[in-house]
């Protein structure tokens, strides 16, 4: 019994981007040297939406286009200008800055339960820059209602538990909240819970997640801004989170302004 490497190639021959039609190549060289290749065909299909995007299923080829929102070390987020949906990118080469407007080509996949483009290519597009305005809202806002979601094949995108409205994980959104206390990630990550009193949450009036750096205190009120996403904690909930993007993203509002 041996162990092959494979490397999966996605590429396009001349004309095959207008046509729609791709290749995806996989090369395996096994231990001792010897090398061998298949070829099969994917039709991807024309730029679409970011919400068409999150209604195909994981391992199906899409292609958008949209404003960059938030960019990490390994991943960055896209938002339509009109802030109907937004997706997190992961991969990719060239990184995008913030602003900048892409077209994205890539496969769908889920990470945790959020939907999110694994990236083959990422063109930037000669536009002006779009700076996108985050989306206010209640907690009880926060995540929405399920989209379309089928958990059979990943498509669609799962919202917050008794989520009201619309889904909205993966938009750059802005909630408050006075600081309720703390839960703490699968990956051991400490986040904070603010509470507005809307939101329903697992239980009543327990908030939602925020994700930042910046320190808070007990009896606060805060202004925060992010991406918006839903995360399982370890105890088994699931809540909406906002994720902020630096520290500029949380704010305390002063007793004045309440």
């Amino acid at each position: 019994m041996f162990v092959a490497s494979v490397l999966l190639v996605l590429f396009a021959t001349a004309g095959g981007e207008a046509s729609g039609l791709y290749y995806i190549k996989a090369e395996a060289t096994q231990p001792n040297g010897m090398t061998g290749s298949d070829t099969t065909e994917e039709v991807a299909p024309a730029v679409g939406s970011i919400s068409d995007a999150k209604l195909q299923p994981d391992g199906k080829l899409v292609d958008v286009v949209g404003a960059v929102t938030h960019v990490t070390q390994d991943q960055f987020w896209l938002e339509l200008p009109d802030r109907s949906s937004g997706i997190g990118v992961i991969g990719g080469f060239p990184q995008p800055t913030r602003d900048q407007i892409v077209r994205v080509r890539g496969t769908m996949t889920t990470k945790g339960l959020e939907r999110e483009i694994e990236a083959v290519d990422v063109e930037f597009v000669s536009s002006p820059p779009i700076s996108i305005k985050p989306l206010a809202m209640p907690n009880r806002s926060v995540g929405g209602g399920d989209f379309e979601y089928d958990p059979s094949t990943g498509a669609g995108q799962v919202g917050a538990p008794g989520g009201n409205g619309l889904n909205n994980v993966g938009l750059l959104v802005r909630t408050f909240g006075g600081y309720a206390g703390n839960a703490t990630a699968s990956s051991g990550r400490m986040y904070y819970i603010i509470d507005d009193g809307s939101a329903p949450g697992v239980i009543p009036n327990i908030g939602i997640l925020l994700d930042t750096d910046v320190v808070f205190r007990p009896n606060q009120y805060l202004m925060a801004t992010g991406i918006c996403g839903v995360e399982r904690l370890p105890i088994g909930w699931i809540m909406p989170i906002i994720r902020a993007r630096d520290a500029n993203d949380v704010q305390v509002i002063p007793p004045v302004f309440r």
